[in-house]
C-alpha cells in the first residue's frame, strides 16, 4: 500500500516536471518568435520608410535619450516620433488620422487666409509623406496649430530658409521647451529638428545649406 502511494506520487512529480519544462519550452519558442517578428518587422521598416539619409545629421553623443520623450530609434540615424503635444497638452500623433508603415502620423492643423485643413504628418524625421489636405502651393506662409483645440504653434526663431519661423512641437506632456519637435512654417520647406534634454538629436537640411556652410555646419544645427 504504502510502495503504491509512493509510486503515485513519484509519478506525479514527474508529471508535473514533465509539464513545466513543456510549458518553459513553448514560453522559449514564443519569445524567440516575437524576436524574430520584430527584427524582420524592423529590417522591412528600415527599407521602406521614404528617408533622404545623406541630408539627416544625427548626433551620436546623446546617449541615453529621455525615456519621456518615447523617441524611438529605427537605427542610428532614423528616429520616429510616437508622441507630439500642442500647447495645451494634446497629442497629436493619431493613428486613426493617417498611418506610415502602420505607424501614427502626426496630426496638424494648416491654414493661410483662404485655405485651411488637417494634415498628417510622417512620424519619421525626414520622411517628408503627408496625407490631408495639401492644396497649399509651395512657398506659402501657413499657420500650424492643434486640429483639436486651434491653439498655434509656438515660434522659436527663424528658419535658415530665410522666409519662415520654426514653431514648436513638445515630445513630453509636461511641455518642456528642451524636448521639441521644430519645423519651418513655410509649405514645402522641410527643414526640421528635433531636440532632447536642450541638446540636438537630429536635424534634416537642405543641400544648399552644406555648400553655403563649408564645412562648418555648426550654425545650421543649433537651436536659434
Amino acid at each position: 500500500m504504502h510502495a503504491r502511494g509512493a509510486r503515485t506520487r513519484k509519478n506525479l512529480c514527474f508529471g508535473l516536471t514533465r509539464s513545466i519544462r513543456r510549458l518553459e519550452v513553448a514560453r522559449a519558442v514564443r519569445s524567440r518568435s516575437a524576436m524574430l517578428a520584430h527584427h524582420t518587422r524592423e529590417v522591412l521598416l528600415v527599407a521602406t520608410i521614404k528617408v533622404q539619409r545623406d541630408r539627416l545629421f544625427r548626433s551620436q553623443e546623446l546617449r541615453p535619450l529621455s525615456k519621456d520623450t518615447r523617441i524611438r530609434e529605427v537605427d542610428d540615424v532614423v528616429i520616429q516620433v510616437t508622441q507630439v503635444f500642442c500647447p495645451k497638452g494634446h497629442n497629436l500623433v493619431n493613428s486613426s488620422r493617417g498611418q506610415f508603415e502602420g505607424e501614427g502620423g502626426i496630426w496638424l492643423r494648416v491654414s493661410t487666409e483662404g485655405l485651411s485643413g488637417e494634415v498628417v504628418l510622417s512620424p519619421f524625421h525626414g520622411d517628408h509623406r503627408r496625407h490631408g489636405f495639401t492644396e497649399f502651393a509651395e512657398g506659402t506662409r501657413v499657420q500650424i496649430a492643434c486640429p483639436i483645440c486651434g491653439t498655434p504653434l509656438p515660434r522659436l526663431f527663424k528658419c535658415s530658409c530665410g522666409s519662415g519661423d520654426m514653431v514648436a512641437l513638445y515630445l513630453t506632456p509636461d511641455l518642456d521647451d528642451g524636448r521639441v519637435v521644430v519645423l519651418c512654417n513655410i509649405w514645402g520647406c522641410h527643414r526640421s529638428k528635433v531636440f532632447d534634454q536642450a541638446q540636438l538629436l537630429s536635424a534634416y537640411f537642405e543641400d544648399d545649406e552644406l555648400a553655403d556652410s563649408g564645412e562648418d555646419i555648426a550654425p545650421i544645427l543649433s537651436f536659434h
